[in-house]
Formats: C-alpha cells, structure tokens, sequence
C-alpha cells in the first residue's frame, strides 16, 4: 500500500524546514486515524516523540531574538561608557575648580579602562562590571556626585550592562542544551527511520487485515490514511521538482569555465564560429608532409562489360538494410605502383 523506499528518497530531498513541516503536518492528519488502532500505537508514539523532539532542536538552532537583543545592549553600553568618558574631559575645563578636580579624577579612573569592539562579550562585561565597582568607591562616589548628568549614565550603563550579561548566559545556557540533544543532521536520521518504521507497521496491518481480520473499518481507515500522507508527499515533490528545474535553469545559463562575459555556451546551429581557424596553405610550413599523408588516388572504374561481376561495385539492397538505405562502396587504392596490389583479372 505505502512504499517506504519511495519515502526515503524523497525525505532525502527535503530541505530542514520542509522536513519538519511534513513530519509535524502528518502528526496533525494521521494521528487520530492511527492511533485508534491499537496495534499502530507504539510506532506512532516513537514518531511522535523523535518529530517534537526535531522541532525543538530546529527552533533552538535558528537566530535567537535574544542575539539581537545582546547587539543592541552591548551597542548601547558602549556607547554611554564613551558619552561619560566626553562629558568628564568637558568638565576637566571647567572654570569651577570643584568640577574641574573631580573631573580629573575620575578621569584618571576611566584612562585604565579602554572599551574595544573587539573584546569579547562576557570580557566586556567584567571589565564594565570593574569599571562601575570602582565608580561606586566613596572617593570616586563624591566625585560623581560633582558632575551633571554623570551619576545617571553610570545607572544606564551597569543597566545595559546587566541584560548583556544576562542574555549571555541565557544564549549559552540554550547553546549547551541544543548539544546534549545532538545534532540536527542526526535528530533528521531518526525521524525518518521512525516514519520508515510507522508506515511498515500500517502496511503489516493493512495486508493482515485484508487476509485474515477483513475488518472494513480498519481498511477504511488506513486507506484513509495513505491517501493523506500521498497528498501530502505529492505536494511537497512538486516543490522538489520546481526547485530542480530552477536550478538546472540557472545552470545552463551561466558561461562555462574559460567564457568571456556575454558570450554565448556554445554555437547554435546557423551561428558562425568564434574563432573560426583558416585551413592551411598549400605547400606552406603548416602544409602536411607525404609521410604524414599518403597520397590516395581512386581508379577509373573499368567497363562493366569485361569486369567480373564480382569485381563490380556493389549495391546494397535497401530493402536488406533499410537503415542504411542505398550506398556504394568505393575501393581505395593506398599505393597503385605495387604490381601485386593491383586488381586481378
């Protein structure tokens, strides 16, 4: 009823999402047919579980928003750490001598600590943590306390700060957990040889079933059944085949290895040569030598009438040989000095 080997080559072609959907959109179909019979159970709980489990690993592996969300804090708190570090070497000129001694030390603070793009993010955000510790020191505090604005850039910063830190961790938590679960390339192995499993038990049952049991229920049933999940495998061989004449589109119109831009694969017929190559001059250097060509001549064919009639060029008969129709055969002569080559008579 299901042939299994079909399936295979065509899960083979899949791509990983397509997989997932044709395994998740058969748990959606077939589950309720299958599963009321209860030899079917096991096999389908198998599929089941390996198909979710699939679906987890494929969400996980995809761009996470919390990477995106880690780019903009980590761009954020760069940033105000650079907009303090500005507004302390502003207020170094203040004609206030209480700023301006502030300043200067605090700045003396920040000059050992250097922000770079290339520091790695949980490095950044040691080094960021150090840098607000040694901020909130009484000495430095009272200072802060000196310049506008700065107390409240240092809040954004440990702030920014900390949701770097913790969706970091929170991406290495999830990183950690996708490996214990494997691979995606594997976990696909598994489903197929799950679904592979699936359809042999409902085709055991079926012929079973058809022999012994004749329950007409459970025929209907898994006819049902097959017609679902053979709609669905046309529908998605359809897409394969579409996308394989994309591709095979694409190919030949590109300019094979060595082409110039613009110029066409090869000639069609009717078009002229590229590089059309001029024969050789007679006699010139490139003229071949009499060693390198014999000279080959045709006799003058004698009278019939006092040639033997074996000797008499043959005519093939195209009703013998209708695939190659009438055609005579010229003998050649390499070299007609020789006495002993000649013709006899």
């Amino acid at each position: 009823m299901l042939l299994e080997t079909q399936i295979v080559n065509f899960l083979h072609q899949l791509r990983d999402d397509e997989h997932l959907n044709y395994a998740l959109t058969l748990i959606t179909d077939i589950k309720v047919d299958v599963t009321s019979i209860p030899s079917l159970v096991p096999s389908w709980n198998g599929f089941e579980t390996i198909t979710h489990q699939e679906d987890l690993i494929f969400q996980l592996s995809k761009a996470s928003p919390e990477t995106r969300s880690i780019s903009e804090d980590d761009k954020l708190r760069d940033s105000t750490f650079k907009e303090a570090k500005r507004l302390l070497h502003y207020y170094s000129y203040s004609p206030d001598a209480a700023r301006k001694a502030a300043a200067d030390a605090l700045l003396f603070v920040v000059r050992s600590y250097k922000v770079s793009d290339k520091r790695n993010l949980f490095g950044e955000t040691v080094y960021l943590r150090n840098f607000i510790n040694d901020m909130k020191k009484p000495a430095n505090a009272a200072h802060v306390a000196l310049i506008p604005g700065l107390g409240e850039m240092l809040i954004d910063l440990e702030a920014a700060n900390g949701r770097v830190d913790s969706l970091y961790n929170q991406r290495l938590h999830t990183l950690e957990e996708l490996e214990t679960m494997g691979k995606r390339v594997d976990i696909r192995k598994d489903v197929d040889a799950a679904l592979i499993n699936l359809l042999s038990s409902i085709n055991t049952v079926y012929h079973y079933n058809d022999l012994m049991a004749k329950d007409q229920t459970i025929k209907t049933t898994l006819e049902h059944v097959a017609m679902r999940i053979k709609g669905l495998t046309d529908k998605l061989s359809l897409i394969i085949a579409q996308r394989k004449g994309r591709n095979k589109k694409d190919s030949e119109g590109e300019n094979k290895p060595g082409d110039k831009p613009g110029n066409k694969p090869d000639n069609k017929p009717g078009d002229k040569p590229q590089n059309p190559i001029d024969p050789p001059t007679p006699g010139g250097p490139d003229a071949p030598t009499d060693q390198q060509n014999p000279n080959i001549t045709l006799p003058t064919a004698p009278d019939t009438e006092d040639q033997n009639p074996s000797d008499q060029p043959h005519h093939l008969d195209p009703n013998e040989h209708p695939s190659m129709g009438e055609r005579i055969i010229v003998k050649v002569d390499v070299n007609p000095n020789k006495p002993e080559d000649q013709p006899k008579k």
